[in-house]
C-alpha cells in the first residue's frame, strides 16, 4: 500500500468511533458480566502490551478493560474517535471550548493517541492509526451506536466537527428537525450529539458519552442484566429507529442495549 492510499483510507474513516475502554474497579467480575451478557472474550495480553486486557467479539478486537484507578475521566465507558491528524485535532479541541488531557503521544509507528475534554468536561480519545480496521460491524454484541447529550448543542457540535473530524448533519424525523446532530462516516450515521434532555427521562443526568450494544431483544437483555447483578436505569422504550434500554453493570457503569 502506498502512503497516498493509506492516507486516503485514513481520511475516509475520520470521525468514526474506533475504540472503547471500560474503567472498572474489578476487571475479572466485569469480564464475567459482559461475557455472559454479550458473548465477549476477555483475555490478558502479553506482559509487554499497553492494554490491561483485550476484549474480542467474533474474532475482532473491540475494547479493553482497565483499572478504575487509571481512569482519565472517571470510571465507566470511554470512547475514542479516529482523526487524520492527532496534533491538529488536539489543537482544534482547545480552540473550540475543550482542553487537552493527554498530549498527542506516539503508540506505534502507525498510531498516535491523545485525550481531550469536550466543553461539558467529557474525556474522549482521538486516535490517528494507519492500520485501523474500520467501523464496528452492526451485529449482536457489537457497539452499534454512540452519543452524548450536551449542555449547549451548537457548541458541542462544533467541537466534535472540528476536533474529532465529524462530518455532521442535523437529524430529521418525519420532516421535523431534531435537537440532535449525527456523524456520518462512509454514508452511515455512527454517532451523535444531542441537546441535554433530548431523550425523555434524562434531563437531570450529567453529560456523558453513552455506548449502545446490539441485542436481538432489548427486554430479554434487560432481564438478563438483572440476573447477572446489574440494574436497569430506565425501562425499555421504543424509538423511531429501535427499541432500547439503559442499564448499568454491577459496578455502576452505564450503557445501552438496543435492537438495530
Amino acid at each position: 500500500m502506498t502512503d497516498t492510499t493509506a492516507n486516503a483510507e485514513a481520511a475516509a474513516l475520520t470521525g468514526f468511533p474506533c475504540w472503547i475502554e471500560l474503567y472498572t474497579p474489578d476487571i475479572d467480575s466485569s469480564a464475567a458480566f459482559y461475557r455472559d451478557l454479550l458473548g465477549w472474550e476477555v483475555t490478558r495480553p502479553e506482559s509487554d502490551e499497553a492494554l490491561t486486557t483485550e476484549v474480542r467479539h467474533g474474532g475482532r478486537l473491540i475494547a479493553s478493560f482497565e483499572p478504575a484507578s487509571e481512569a482519565p475521566g472517571g470510571p465507566g465507558w470511554q470512547v475514542s474517535f479516529m482523526v487524520d491528524d492527532v496534533r491538529a485535532a488536539a489543537g482544534a479541541a482547545e480552540r473550540t471550548g475543550g482542553s487537552v488531557v493527554l498530549p498527542p503521544t506516539p503508540v506505534t509507528e502507525a498510531m498516535a493517541y491523545a485525550l481531550v475534554s469536550d466543553p461539558d468536561g467529557n474525556v474522549v480519545g482521538i486516535m490517528e492509526d494507519e492500520e485501523a480496521e474500520g467501523p464496528y460491524p452492526r451485529r449482536e454484541g457489537m457497539p452499534v451506536w454512540f452519543d452524548v447529550l450536551a449542555g449547549d448543542l451548537e457548541t458541542s457540535e462544533r467541537f466534535y466537527r472540528e476536533a474529532a473530524g465529524w462530518p455532521t448533519r442535523r437529524l430529521t424525523i418525519a420532516d421535523q428537525e431534531q435537537d440532535f446532530y449525527t456523524s456520518v462516516v462512509g454514508g452511515v450515521s455512527v454517532s451523535g450529539v444531542g441537546r441535554a434532555g433530548y431523550y425523555e427521562g434524562v434531563e437531570a443526568a450529567a453529560s456523558r458519552w453513552r455506548v449502545y450494544f446490539g441485542v436481538e431483544d432489548a427486554d430479554a437483555a434487560a432481564q438478563r442484566v438483572r440476573e447477572l447483578g446489574g440494574s436497569v436505569v430506565a425501562e425499555p422504550i421504543d424509538m423511531p429507529f429501535a427499541r432500547m434500554v439503559e442499564v448499568a453493570d454491577p459496578h455502576g457503569a452505564r450503557f445501552l442495549l438496543t435492537t438495530f
